[in-house]
């Protein structure tokens, strides 16, 4: 039996090493505009992590590129650290070391650009550790709340929609008949007189100005034409009866309608259906 590995979070919590799932996670929008944001409040002034001599825009620049950064970087060692793993029948894997290696990483080559921007840098190298710990603990800290709190939110409000939307599309929709609207369950029957069809429903007829063939069109699948003047829903058919030369139907609820004798077969065929389903 195959083991599951498992990725350990600072404060002891675990959570399955899913690959794919801990990728989409860092790389989910509403997250990376998250982390975009602490970014960009980073590169204030206050925020200590650049020197005077950084201007602003170089410093929100160099921020939302160390967001960039991370965001291939951190992927990446995910999944080099999964093969390893695998490969080693390993049952957990430590997420801090992952973090501050892609931290670390990170830092430098942001650190890289300032001196690049700046053309110097006065930072001694107890100056660069400690910027080096401040931005693995910012990871660190920020790594752990999307990957065990914002993320499997994220995703159960998203389940929550697609369940929502799905169950809105399995929804019935109404059917147009002439200008009106019928859901086609409510649909018992429909006649023709003169330039108008009575579309009988459980709640009573309405006339519509409409021909046979667009009513017959618009629930070919829920009956059957049984008569040039008449439909009738699947579930309403019932025993056909001869009558002399004429042959006649009584729905299911109660009412005589004709059934041409073209069409008889075709009919009787869909009441046996119906009736041994």
């Amino acid at each position: 039996m195959e083991r599951e590995l498992l990725l350990k979070f600072v404060d002891g919590s675990k959570t399955q090493f899913a690959m794919r799932e801990l990728v989409d996670t860092i790389r989910h929008p509403t997250i990376l505009g998250m982390t975009c944001l602490f970014a960009i409040l980073l590169a204030l002034p206050s925020g200590g992590m650049y020197s005077a001599e950084v201007p602003l825009w170089a410093r929100v620049t160099l921020n939302l590129v160390s967001v960039g950064l991370f965001a291939v970087q951190f992927p990446a060692l995910l999944r080099e650290t999964y093969s390893w793993a695998t490969r080693r029948r390993l049952k957990v894997v430590y997420e801090p070391i992952i973090t501050t290696s892609a931290a670390i990483m990170v830092t430098l080559n942001v650190e890289a650009l300032a001196v690049f921007i700046v053309g110097y840098s006065d930072l001694t190298r107890w100056d660069l550790v400690l910027k080096l710990a401040i931005g693995a603990l910012f990871w660190e800290i920020h790594i752990s709340i999307m990957l065990l709190f914002v993320g499997p939110a994220l995703r159960a409000s998203e389940a929550a929609r697609l369940n929502k939307s799905d169950k809105t599309d399995l929804a019935p929709q109404k059917i147009r008949i002439g200008n009106a609207g019928f859901l086609p369950d409510d649909v018992l029957r429909v006649e023709t007189k003169d330039h108008f069809v009575f579309v009988h429903t459980s709640g009573g007829a309405k006339r519509v100005l409409a021909t046979m063939s667009e009513a017959q069109k618009a629930l070919e699948l829920y009956g059957i034409q049984v008569h040039r003047r008449h439909w009738v829903a699947f579930r309403e058919l019932g025993e056909i009866r001869q009558n002399g030369r004429s042959y006649a139907m009584t729905t299911a609820s109660g009412h005589q309608v004709a059934v041409a004798r073209e069409r008889r077969a075709a009919v009787m065929q869909a009441f046996n259906k119906v009736a041994f389903k």
